[in-house]
């Protein structure tokens, strides 16, 4: 884990993470904004003679003019500000999200990185399934010369430094966002912002439909008129190659549900459960980790890459499940 440095101030409700010390049950916003009170400002650069280096820059703190550490810059390079991406986190995602609370938040390595971190307001536990997921939004803006600003959501909680990787490539896969710092990374990054929020609040949605689904118990009927949607036979002829192949998908799902290889951990048969046990296989088993239940890969498709494909077989069963 690398060292934390004098200047580095960062709270956090896992004490390891902390540079005070002190252990929080929750991180106060307004306590932890003094960690961005500053900018970040591009300097020109001299040589030992004292004479300006063409296009080479380099950062420092506005509040004191501390040298920030990181590798040269040049002149295309145009710092996102800490301090504004925490206040829009905090005055206007936060509010909009009942129950998200700051976990992490400060700056790391001499100020050349600011880490924000708030979790959602509940874990997506569903009945039947033992293993919950929290959600969080994740920002990493590493001032270092090197690295891209990072916003999204991810499932990687932040114990040590070595983890902020992790915590980047998850929200990045995630359906999240990662912008150089040129002239328009400000610009970006507002937007960006806004786009997480409304993934956010989508994400809240599908959380308690998902809950809902889960009461509601799974019959016969319902399954026959759900997979007769998703893998309609009767869009075939008869003895079709087609229709042999929607058979045998159909033929699939039924397996999972009956063997319980959707998840371990899934106890009883719903339309939750039979949402998994159609959207299961459409996830690589290559790009998934051991540890990867299936609440976490179904809702996790929900706002990813397969969105599209996943929110349509959702909006089947719940449309089914709720007729019935």
């Amino acid at each position: 884990m690398k060292a934390l440095t004098e200047t580095d101030l960062c709270f956090s409700t896992n004490r390891i993470f902390n540079s005070d010390g002190i252990k929080r049950d929750f991180v106060d916003p307004s306590e932890a904004r003094r960690a961005f009170e500053f900018e970040i400002v591009r300097k020109q650069s001299f040589d030992e003679s004292g004479r300006p280096i063409p296009g080479q820059y380099h950062l420092r703190k506005s509040t004191d003019d501390s040298f920030i550490p990181s590798v040269g810059v040049g002149g295309r390079f145009t710092p996102v500000q800490h301090l504004d991406a925490y206040d829009f986190i905090v005055n206007e995602i936060m509010p909009r999200v009942p129950g998200m609370e700051l976990e992490t938040a400060g700056t790391l390595y001499g100020s050349g990185m600011g880490i924000v971190m708030a979790k959602m307001g509940a874990d997506f536990k569903i009945p039947g399934d033992d293993s919950p997921n929290a959600k969080r939004l994740f920002f990493s803006n590493p001032c270092n010369g090197r690295g891209s600003v990072v916003v999204g959501m991810t499932t990687v909680r932040l114990f040590c430094q070595n983890q902020i990787a992790a915590a980047r490539r998850d929200a990045v896969g995630n359906g999240g966002f990662s912008v150089m710092h040129t002239k328009n990374a400000n610009f970006l990054m507002a937007s960006f912002l806004k786009s997480i929020e409304l993934q956010i609040r989508m994400a809240e949605e599908i959380r308690h439909r998902s809950e809902r689904l889960a009461d509601i118990s799974l019959s016969e009927g319902l399954a026959k008129r759900v997979l007769d949607r998703v893998y309609p036979t009767n869009a075939y002829e008869p003895g079709t190659r087609g229709e042999t192949h929607a058979k045998n998908l159909q033929d699939e799902v039924y397996m999972q549900i009956e063997g319980g290889e959707t998840a371990m951990t899934m106890k009883t048969k719903t339309a939750w459960s039979l949402f998994n046990s159609i959207t299961y296989p459409i996830f690589n088993p290559s790009n998934m980790r051991s540890s990867t239940d299936s609440a976490d890969i179904s809702y996790r498709g929900m706002d990813g890459s397969i969105s599209k494909r996943v929110t349509k077989i959702f909006n089947i069963v719940e449309s089914e499940a709720l007729a019935s």
